[in-house]
């Protein structure tokens, strides 16, 4: 068992439903090892604790006797004077309380310090309320008492202005939530008080050891060995040697979080170094039983003896009985994995008369558990039996408390985050009005240029559209002037000298005489309205081959037969919505000029007009309606 490792035994209760597991699981491990007699008996004090268990989650929160609380006045308190006088003399009152070890003061006795206090807020400055909340809050933390300490310091916040002051109330803030157990605001405090500048190098240095601690706990252990790693590189920079000590304790209890016990070992030894130059006692007890514990997981049994005795002749030196206590616990588990249990079973007993004059129900179920293994070894079962049954009770009475205790944080928690969520949404609800306002102007302001831009848009391709529709209206009276002058120029046949003549000319050119009959063939029989209509069609309506054709259209138009074909039916579609006094439909115009399909009229129509039929034969009726005016 650890002495230390970031956090005391005190706080058991807050991890209750992990250890409930915990428990199932460690005794279905035990009893795999353990004879068959052994093995029953344990498993049936199981399940009763598992019945006990349920009964336990029957009894409501609370259920049982609360302690008494008289109604306390400001005279047993010794706070008549204070009321009268000013708050320089109470606050300083308070801090002593603070200080003050152990505490005298109780939940009854802060409820009338706040009635105290209150009277001092309505007429002190802003220096002296942010003093009396700090303090209020740091005594409400001391005390158990969350609420009220997020509270006070939550007034605190609001009424100061300067930020080392907040980087200060941010951190407690943490500290509370990972007192009830609310992690992730516990982080997000923390890193607040990291947003602060020119907050101290000793408040920046505890924030990150606690966001190590933190990060650990939530068995994010990447990012605690990084915060460590800074809080270390931070403590050298600044000459701090006893935070320094504690960073080692905690980087060193994560590598052994993840099994890397040969790491953990190298640095809680470079730990113990730090800790011999600090000449700190307390802190060599620490290194000495974590040192002790690593070994012991390494199976380094004489090595790990060593280190407890040096935990253990510290411990009695200053008087920790309860480090005592739990040396002996670490001892005595250290020489049954060696198979002494006669010594294991001395120790153990020097450590019942430490633990069960204390009142630590969790280190004395240990105790009982550690003396049913070593009388089981030693096959001495009757006390094996009685030293599980109480093993039992007591685990029957934790799980009861701490039951009690999960559930009673549980609602502590939701009255915090409760809390807050009201501070949040009422600070939400003021930033969603001035959000949504401005979003209503930015939504105007947007929505009169899309219409201004699409206004303006429709106009110019409107524009585009008329020009490009005049364009081709003068490009259909130009070709109807060409074709005119063209059937004036052409000759008729005569006689046979004359077709002699074309034969010769042929002769010389042949792909020109192929070109002009087929724009003769196309233009006097419209051949291209075909929709089936191939190259060897036309090559046999020229009286020609297709190699010829194909050549006398790559040579004279400078496109391909398809191109061609395509051409002429679109200038003949453009034509008969020219001259064609009509109403054109798109499918109707597409069969007229020989297309099979409306897609691949559509197509061609864009390709070589510029815009789609429908948008032509519309901006031709726009067109005409303009004239008609």
């Amino acid at each position: 068992m650890n002495l230390v490792t970031g956090s005391s035994t005190k706080g058991f209760a807050k991890k209750s439903f992990r250890r409930i597991s915990i428990w199932v699981r460690t005794g279905s491990i035990c009893c795999s090892n353990l004879p068959w007699r052994f093995s029953l008996v344990l498993t049936m004090l199981l399940a009763l604790i598992m019945a006990s268990s349920v009964q336990a989650w029957q009894t409501p929160p609370g259920s049982g006797t609360p302690e008494s609380e008289t109604p306390l006045t400001l005279a047993e308190l010794g706070l008549t004077e204070l009321v009268t006088r000013d708050s320089e003399r109470l606050a300083v009152w308070l801090e002593a309380q603070v200080e003050a070890d152990p505490k005298t003061l109780t939940a009854a006795h802060f409820e009338v310090l706040k009635s105290v206090v209150a009277k001092h807020i309505s007429t002190a400055d802003e220096k002296a309320d942010v003093r009396l909340y700090f303090t209020m809050g740091q005594l409400a933390y001391q005390l158990g008492l969350a609420q009220d300490a997020l509270e006070f310091f939550n007034e605190a916040a609001q009424a100061t202005s300067d930020p080392s002051m907040e980087a200060q109330l941010a951190f407690w803030r943490g500290q509370v939530y990972v007192d009830i157990g609310v992690l992730d605001q516990a982080t997000k405090a923390y890193m607040e008080t990291l947003t602060f500048p020119d907050i101290a190098a000793e408040i920046r240095l505890e924030t990150l050891l606690s966001l190590g601690t933190v990060a650990r706990m939530l068995q994010d252990f990447d990012r605690a060995i990084g915060y460590y790693a800074e809080a270390r590189a931070l403590a050298e920079a600044q000459a701090l040697d006893e935070p320094l000590a504690r960073v080692f304790l905690g980087l060193a209890s994560v590598y052994r979080y993840q099994g890397d016990q040969p790491l953990a070992l190298s640095v809680y030894l470079e730990g113990l170094e730090q800790a011999l130059k600090l000449n700190d006692p307390h802190l060599l007890a620490m290194f000495y039983n974590n040192l002790g514990n690593v070994h012991k997981d390494l199976e380094n049994y004489t090595e790990a003896l060593a280190y407890f005795d040096e935990a253990l002749e510290l411990s009695q030196r200053l008087g920790l009985t309860y480090g005592v206590g739990i040396n002996h616990i670490n001892q005595a588990v250290v020489f049954y994995l060696q198979g002494d249990y006669q010594k294991s079973l001395e120790k153990y007993r020097d450590a019942e008369t430490l633990i069960l004059a204390m009142d630590r129900p969790y280190e004395q179920r240990l105790l009982y558990e550690g003396f049913a293994y070593v009388y089981d070894a030693i096959g001495d079962y009757q006390k094996a039996y009685e030293s599980l049954v109480k093993f039992n009770e007591l685990n029957q009475a934790l799980f009861a408390r701490e039951i009690q205790v999960a559930s009673e944080e549980i609602q502590t928690r939701y009255e915090t985050l409760l809390k807050d969520s009201e501070l949040a949404l009422q600070s939400a609800r003021l930033e969603q009005q001035r959000q949504r306002l401005f979003q209503a102007i930015v939504l105007i302001l947007i929505c009169l240029v899309v219409i201004a831009a699409l206004i303006a848009f429709a106009r110019y391709r409107q524009r585009q559209y008329s020009s490009l529709y005049e364009r081709n209206k003068e490009l259909v009276l130009a070709d109807a002037r060409h074709r005119k002058a063209r059937a004036s120029f052409d000759r008729p046949p005569q006689s046979a000298t004359a077709d002699d003549e074309g034969s010769q000319g042929e002769a010389t050119d042949p792909l020109s005489g192929v070109y002009e009959r087929l724009l003769n063939v196309f233009e006097t029989r419209r051949s291209f309205t075909n929709p089936n209509l191939t190259l060897d069609d036309v090559a046999a309506l020229v009286s020609s081959n297709r190699t010829y054709v194909s050549q006398a259209i790559s040579a004279h138009a400078d496109m391909g037969f398809k191109e061609f074909i395509n051409r002429y039916r679109i200038n003949e579609a453009r034509r008969l919505l020219h001259v064609d006094g009509r109403a054109w439909s798109v499918q109707g115009l597409a069969d007229e000029v020989g297309y099979g399909s409306r897609a691949s009229f559509y197509r061609a129509f864009d390709r070589y007009i510029g815009m789609s039929p429908a948008r032509y034969i519309e901006t031709a009726k726009q067109e005409q309606r303009q004239r008609g005016k």
